[in-house]
């Protein structure tokens, strides 16, 4: 394969979708009807499509095709220090996520977002349209400026909200929008995606292989699309067998490094092998695996363990309560990964 099955699957129209149906036309007819759009609020968790929705909803809204997505990077100066914006945008809309950049996301509101809003929409439209990703993980000062945003330029500038907790918004902010829930695929319709492209690429498959690679992305397509191809690119034979269960582990370079940082929390743990802990989460960071997802990889596999109390279980779960909310606080993401092994290993008795 020359080729991506995420990108060669991807749905250009609201009928190549295979779940959210009730949303997608609800969206594409608002998008037919409606001659400004209002601020939108799109909920749902990981892979349940909201990118690919505002994608089509978008085509649907300017009536084209190809939107012809660009990313460019974008500096804003603050007192001494430098905060660079990762932006994808076209001709249409502009997609960010200042979140990424923790306490400074109040920062990118108010200069890059206003700034931007201030000045006339190219090609002659009637309105700057902003996808904020990740809008309930904005701190509160970054809303209060959004909020303030919102009723300024109410005539010169539309949003678009992508949360997976609604209610982490502030209700001034939560109540200018228009709401839609989206629910992720079910194992079912990711089974049937995957049999689908098989057969488009005349893969040969056993079925019980199909259901435990989208067991295994935890109803995310885009995780089970990229296995799927791993897997037939490494191992072809893998996928024809029923009598046996597939070692995904030895597909996903990350799911070892896992495995390794397991072993060493749950082994004797030492100064030493600390910095060994150290360098296995630099690796984690490199396969550009979002800090928080690391937390969960490690905490998700410790309470498989067959050997786990129910007391132990307790205190890794006040561990990740923790370390989310440091790490949500904080600037220095490698910092509070190490914090959170050692405090494992501390619940351990390692230490």
């Amino acid at each position: 394969m020359d080729y991506l099955l995420i990108d060669k699957y991807h749905p250009h129209d609201y009928t190549q979708l295979f779940f959210n149906h009730d949303v997608c036309q609800s969206l594409c007819h608002l998008g037919r009807q409606a001659q400004d759009l209002p601020h939108l609020i799109l909920k749902g968790y990981l892979g349940s499509g909201r990118k690919t929705l505002v994608e089509l909803l978008i085509k649907t809204q300017f009536h084209i095709d190809n939107l012809n997505l660009q990313f460019q990077q974008v500096n804003i100066k603050h007192s001494t220090k430098i905060i660079t914006i990762n932006i994808i945008s076209c001709l249409y809309y502009q997609q960010i996520n200042p979140s990424l950049n923790g306490v400074y996301d109040r920062f990118i509101i108010k200069d890059y977002i206003s700034t931007v809003i201030r000045n006339k929409p190219i090609n002659q439209l009637p309105y700057h349209l902003m996808v904020i990703e990740d809008a309930d993980k904005l701190s509160l000062e970054a809303q209060q400026s959004l909020r303030r945003t919102m009723e300024k330029y109410i005539n010169h500038v539309r949003f678009i909200f992508l949360t997976n907790l609604e209610s982490e918004l502030i209700a001034p902010l939560s109540s200018r929008c228009v709401k839609f829930n989206l629910k992720s695929p079910t194992l079912t319709e990711i089974v049937d995606l995957l049999i689908h492209i098989c057969q488009c690429e005349h893969i040969t498959y056993h079925p019980v292989c199909l259901y435990q690679i989208a067991e295994y992305s935890q109803r995310q397509t885009k995780t089970a699309l990229n296995l799927l191809q791993k897997i037939y690119l490494q191992s072809p034979q893998s996928l024809q067998h029923s009598h046996h269960l597939l070692n995904i582990n030895q597909f996903y370079d990350v799911e070892q490094i896992v495995d390794n940082i397991v072993h060493l929390l749950t082994h004797q743990l030492t100064s030493l092998t600390i910095v060994t802990g150290r360098q296995y989460l630099y690796d984690l960071l490199v396969h550009c695996l979002p800090p928080i997802d690391i937390m969960k990889k490690i905490f998700w596999r410790l309470m498989t363990l067959p050997s786990i109390s129910q007391d132990l279980q307790s205190k890794l779960i006040t561990i990740l309560n923790q370390s989310e909310y440091q790490l949500k606080m904080g600037s220095k993401p490698i910092y509070h990964l190490e914090g959170y092994l050692i405090n494992i290993g501390n619940s351990f008795g390692k230490v």
